[in-house]
């Protein structure tokens, strides 16, 4: 049973008054969690583990294009029920 599927999943920050302008944090993202299991992101500061995470919270919007399931239906819909946020993701920071 699919849980999670995520497929070209990609992040562009418009940065206005910098000198590169835009900033790429997630590129062609592909990720299957079946039910059950569990993973870890895992990565150097700035490789967009946090920016994956804000994503699947709804707190930043994916690029266009960028596909999101979440149980079989969009990310939308398993937002809307809170405990489906609660239940299945979780964020740990280092310090």
């Amino acid at each position: 049973e699919l849980d999670l599927l995520l497929h070209a999943l990609g992040k562009l920050f418009h940065l206005p008054g910098q000198p590169l302008g835009e900033l790429q944090a997630l590129a062609s993202v592909d990720l299957v969690v079946n039910a059950g299991e569990i993973h870890a992101l895992v990565g150097e500061n700035g490789s967009g583990k946090s920016t994956l995470i804000k994503c699947l919270s709804g707190f930043y919007t994916p690029d266009p294009g960028s596909l999101i399931e979440v149980e079989g239906g969009d990310l939308a819909a398993a937002l809307a029920k809170t405990e489906w946020l609660n239940a299945k993701l979780g964020a740990l920071g280092a310090k």
